[in-house]
């Protein structure tokens, strides 16, 4: 079974850290991570989409994927060069003011390794601990450019 990595962070992550996402996937795809996902709020989000599609030119066995906190449907939204497709969790059911929430912890809960940037409370703080409690693999960025 293909191991798979979900990719977050703060919305305002900084573009320095671009060549550590870089590294990063690198490094979860020489340990066997073939499947990353990631989603579309942020800069963090952007940022890690270039990495993937970099990634995935380099290693073609990569698949990426953009997860879609709202249905398909509700929003044009243009899939990022070289990703494999979208991914929509199952959480039709949830209201729209929760999905973000409610599509990142499915993530969570469904993939082997979590790969993020969290440098402040928040949202993606919330996110972190909620990985951290159901103990999956865990590298934080913003823990290894601290002073």
């Amino acid at each position: 079974m293909k191991k798979s990595c979900f990719l977050f962070g703060n919305a305002d992550a900084p573009q320095s850290i671009y060549s550590i996402i870089e590294r990063h996937i690198e490094l979860e795809f020489i340990e066997g991570n073939e499947i990353f996902y990631v989603g579309y709020h942020g800069k963090f989000d952007r940022l890690a989409s270039l990495a993937l599609q970099n990634a995935k030119k380099k290693h073609p066995m990569i698949s990426a994927y953009l997860v879609l906190s709202y249905h398909p449907t509700e929003k044009q939204i243009d899939l990022p060069t070289d990703f494999d497709g979208f991914f929509y969790p199952p959480i039709e059911e949830v209201p729209r003011r929760f999905a973000i929430v409610r599509a990142n912890r499915y993530m969570i809960e469904n993939v082997d390794t979590v790969l993020c940037y969290v440098d402040h409370p928040g949202n993606s703080r919330n996110l972190l601990e909620y990985a951290l409690r159901k103990k999956k693999k865990v590298l934080n960025i913003s823990d290894s450019i601290k002073p």
